[in-house]
């Protein structure tokens, strides 16, 4: 979850940009990563796009952690999430969530990388997605017996992510 390369170098091209939250700001969050992970919070960014309810969190032992502010509603996107780490080594790992009322503060790991708007026209990152589509449209719950489908990566597994 180290992340100290210039992450956000192309989100000017994408019409993104970050604000950097004060130190006095985000109280509840800052105690929340010390009481599960005993660790400070460094700095606090907001990711500014359409849709801003991403931030990333840099920690004091050099992680990064994202963000995100979550309705109740979408337990179950999470709960997909977890059971996609479990059988996709590409899947970001949920660090830990809590419940707060109607919303879901949900922390997990920044990944490292390229937003795939900036290498889409490549060939070889379309086949790779389509490889790694047709490994989790493989992935079957136990529970349920059903498989994963592609309209649940696209929601569950790319709008989760920053970058690819």
């Amino acid at each position: 979850m180290k992340n100290h390369d210039n992450w956000n170098q192309y989100f000017p091209k994408i019409n993104w940009s970050i604000l950097e939250i004060p130190d006095n700001k985000m109280a509840k969050v800052r105690n929340m990563i010390k009481d599960e992970l005993g660790r400070k919070v460094v700095k606090i960014f907001k990711i500014m796009k359409r849709n801003p309810r991403i931030f990333r969190i840099e920690l004091d032992d050099d992680r990064v952690l994202r963000f995100e502010i979550l309705d109740l509603k979408l337990l179950g996107r999470i709960k997909l999430q977890e059971f996609v780490f479990l059988h996709h080594d590409g899947t970001p790992k949920i660090v830990f969530y809590k419940t707060i009322g109607s919303k879901i503060f949900k922390f997990g790991e920044w990944i490292c990388g390229k937003l795939v708007a900036e290498v889409l026209d490549e060939k070889i990152v379309n086949i790779k997605i389509g490889e790694m589509l047709a490994k989790l449209n493989n992935v079957k719950d136990p529970k349920t017996g059903l498989f994963i489908t592609n309209g649940e990566i696209i929601n569950a597994y790319f709008n989760n992510r920053v970058s690819t």
